[in-house]
């Protein structure tokens, strides 16, 4: 299946008995169709067998594994693919083009440094601009600073937080319902292009960098 719009293309593997390999055909077709990104999702199917595993490629040898329990939301938006799932032990996730971005088990590790050393460098800072963020786990971090008054999020993809809204209340904790928020749906560099405001802090929580 392919999407030349978005650079995408998707390739369904179908395999008989228990000791397939399914990730040594996806390191093949990385490395033959030269990827800069991939993801590899694989579903076991058969008698007794009710799981879904999403895996994340390392390196072409090391894969990282977690049971998807339960999917509650999957889209394509205009600009990638959406899930929020039941990741195990990890609770509730949102998986962006196959990757992991944040789960309500762990998230906090993340978002905490994210967000607080700047916060506390600056003392008692009053304005706070967060590019991406979807989730709402960094707004929630910032809310927690009595000091601050306005908090400017900026997101590319309403899709994402609209799913997040709606999924993630683990997560954002209803950071997307303070006053005090105001989300604009843009890109990032053409805010800031474009943008005569200033803030006491900006806060960066974008994915992972890809080449154009």
């Amino acid at each position: 299946h392919t999407w030349p719009e978005y650079g995408y293309a998707a390739v369904d593997l179908f395999a008989c008995g228990t000791r397939a390999r399914p990730d040594v055909g996806c390191a093949y077709l990385v490395k033959a169709l030269q990827a800069r990104r991939h993801s590899l999702s694989t579903v076991r199917r058969g008698r007794g067998v009710d799981m879904h595993w999403m895996d994340e490629p390392l390196t072409p040898l090391d894969i990282y594994r977690r049971n998807i329990t339960n999917v509650l939301h999957s889209k394509r938006s205009r600009f990638q693919e959406i899930c929020i799932a039941e990741a195990g032990a990890y609770g509730r996730a949102l998986i962006l083009d196959g990757q992991l971005q944040c789960a309500s088990a762990d998230e906090f590790l993340y978002h905490e440094a994210l967000v607080h050393p700047a916060m506390i460098q600056l003392g008692l800072p009053r304005s706070v601009l967060i590019l991406g963020g979807g989730d709402g786990a960094a707004v929630r971090e910032v809310l927690r600073w009595q000091s601050v008054r306005r908090v400017t999020m900026v997101e590319i993809d309403h899709e994402v937080v609209e799913a997040c809204r709606e999924h993630l209340y683990d997560i954002h904790q209803g950071a997307f319902d303070d006053p005090h928020l105001g989300v604009v749906i843009d890109d990032a560099l053409h805010f800031l292009q474009h943008t005569d405001q200033t803030w006491d802090v900006i806060i960066s929580d974008l994915p992972d960098p890809v080449e154009g």
